[in-house]
């Protein structure tokens, strides 16, 4: 089990030296991101006023939200992540105490891209089935639901609906775990493949599953302790938390340090950032 304080102070530590080459590192991959989610807005919220104008192509318009999902998953897949996995390598080298400068963002593609590809995509496959399958499960009950409703509303009152509604509530929540639970499996891929671009899929998960097992919950628990800063970050101009996502990614370095046993240092530090 490792120490909240510990890695925030290490993080911190690192910082000092290389926040805004970081942040600039995270703003370019922002920035991107924000690009193609708003050339894919604009395209949905184009078609839907011209295809939802007639019944008959009201098929048609979701054929093409269904493409537009497919091609934002696919950017994400081919160029959001693996400039992810670039700044992976930019905290491992700034914390380790190597080279790091901003051409460590195309580190992905100059590296074995194919397979850092793969890699990213069946982590994404796994975790998106283990979401999927509850989900299905989730639209069977809610067709049950509904019937169910609809007979208890005439035969025991609003008070049964309640009741039936707190536990859809519940499975809805439940039917989450699985997908929780394998994303953070899988949490540290990222930094696994910044280490070693050309390990298989197989092996990245597998690594990252064995060194993710019993801290899975202190990671999460890692994470909401983020929850304040980002939200003081979104009240500034709604977008301030991006200020904080270096912060997040040098923890993120420093428990992938921990884990492995790589850890070189200490900090006089006691409290958290």
């Amino acid at each position: 089990m490792f120490n909240r304080s510990i890695l925030k102070d290490r993080a911190k530590h690192v910082l000092a030296k290389h926040y805004w080459q970081a942040f600039l590192l995270i703003l370019i991959v922002y920035l991107i991101s924000l690009f193609l989610g708003g050339m894919l807005s604009l395209r949905i919220s184009g078609s839907s006023s011209l295809f939802l104008e007639s019944p008959g192509r009201v098929t048609l318009f979701y054929v093409l939200l269904l493409f537009n999902i497919i091609f934002s998953a696919a950017v994400s897949i081919c160029l959001i992540e693996p400039c992810y996995v670039g700044v992976n390598k930019f905290m491992l080298c700034a914390s380790r105490g190597d080279l790091a400068d901003i051409t460590s963002l195309g580190y992905a593609f100059r590296s074995n891209y194919k397979n850092i590809l793969k890699v990213i995509f069946m982590k994404n496959l796994i975790i998106f089935a283990f979401m999927f399958i509850p989900l299905i499960l989730i639209i069977v009950c809610s067709a049950i639901l509904v019937r169910e409703v609809n007979i208890a509303y005439l035969t025991y009152g609003s008070q049964a609906v309640q009741y039936y509604y707190i536990f859809f509530i519940i499975l809805l929540y439940a039917c989450m775990i699985p997908g929780l639970m394998k994303y953070y499996d899988y949490y540290l891929v990222g930094y696994i493949l910044a280490d070693n671009p050309d390990i298989s899929w197989r092996d990245a998960l597998k690594k990252s599953k064995n060194l993710m097992r019993s801290n899975r919950f202190a990671t999460f628990i890692l994470n909401l302790s983020f929850i304040g800063w980002l939200l003081l970050g979104t009240c500034l101009c709604g977008v301030g938390a991006i200020f904080v996502f270096p912060y997040i990614e040098a923890t993120n370095a420093q428990l992938y340090l921990e884990l492995t046993g790589e850890a070189s240092f200490e900090t006089d530090y006691t409290q958290s950032f």
